[in-house]
């Protein structure tokens, strides 16, 4: 969910060549395809019954994301899995991948400009 309400939607999947598609990749791609760039919440849902797991990868494809929320003073994205019965979990991308890094740590005045650039 972006916070011009709109909804995105994707799942992991493997190519012949194995270029393995990450769900919270794709649907950020999606939504950066869009110019839209501030995201609101990401929810994943595993088989029924079962905790997604969410991978490396896609924890700091969401950090990143989320850091362009960060810059411009939105909150932060929330990370929400489902068991598919009925139960979430919350948290943040922050909370979810500990002492990550960012391009906005390392280059904020680029990322600053890119913003200002695709404001919303």
């Amino acid at each position: 969910l972006s916070s011009t309400g709109q909804i995105y939607r994707a799942a992991g999947a493997d190519d012949a060549a194995f270029h393995y598609r990450y769900p919270i990749g794709g649907v950020l791609q999606q939504a950066a395809t869009e110019r839209d760039y501030f995201v609101r919440a990401i929810v994943i849902t595993g088989a029924e019954g079962t905790w997604p797991s969410v991978s490396y990868r896609d924890r700091q494809y969401g950090y990143e994301a989320s850091s362009f929320n960060r810059q411009v003073g939105k909150p932060p994205i929330l990370l929400i899995l489902s068991n598919g019965e009925g139960q979430y979990r919350m948290t943040t991308f922050e909370v979810a991948l500990p002492e990550a890094f960012s391009t906005a740590a390392f280059m904020p005045e680029a990322v600053k400009k890119f913003l200002e650039m695709h404001r919303q």
